[in-house]
């Protein structure tokens, strides 16, 4: 009885949660090939599923917006893909040491800056930096690339001094 509905209902919990990674996969695959359209069915596909079944900050959730974003970031609407990628923040906004918010942050940051806002682009890099910085201190690797985007996007706005310091931060990390 009790015993064989709860082995079901686990069942049943582990189809679901394979289902969502399976519509996850193919979605990449269709995105590799540029089928935006495609992805995008198999991603929300998996986010329905995510919604109705699982917490806000499930895994699956993060990870299936995440990827709806990126899909959005790679067909050129980046005005979706910050959408989404602002959803993210509202489910990890608790967590500031998480690595997921340090890649929701730059592709935030990647995004503006594709979109020509350089300005928000350093918001977002220079608040990474600080966060990450007070959380965990100044030698992580990530703090590598922080560094280098901020100088990067330095370079475009021809404010070179600040970029190089930027570039030196980034070099004195091993």
């Amino acid at each position: 009885g009790a015993v064989v509905k709860c082995y079901d209902t686990l069942i049943e919990k582990v189809k679901q949660y394979l289902y969502i990674i399976r519509n996850n996969r193919i979605g990449k695959v269709y995105l590799a090939n540029n089928d935006y359209s495609k992805a995008l069915e198999y991603y929300e596909n998996a986010i329905a599923i995510c919604n109705s079944k699982f917490v806000k900050n499930h895994s699956l959730t993060f990870m299936t917006i995440n990827n709806i974003a990126e899909c959005y970031y790679e067909k050129g609407d980046f005005n979706n893909s910050l959408d989404y990628y602002n959803q993210l923040l509202t489910i990890k906004e608790y967590n500031w040491g998480n690595s997921d918010l340090a890649i929701i942050c730059n592709n935030i940051a990647k995004t503006y800056f594709a979109m020509g806002d350089y300005d928000k682009s350093l918001d977002y890099c220079n608040r990474l930096l600080k966060t990450r910085q007070s959380k965990l201190g100044d030698g992580l690797p990530d703090m590598v690339m922080i560094y280098n985007n901020i100088a990067g996007v330095y370079c475009v706005k021809g404010k070179y001094k600040e970029a190089i310091e930027h570039y030196k931060n980034a070099l004195k990390i091993r």
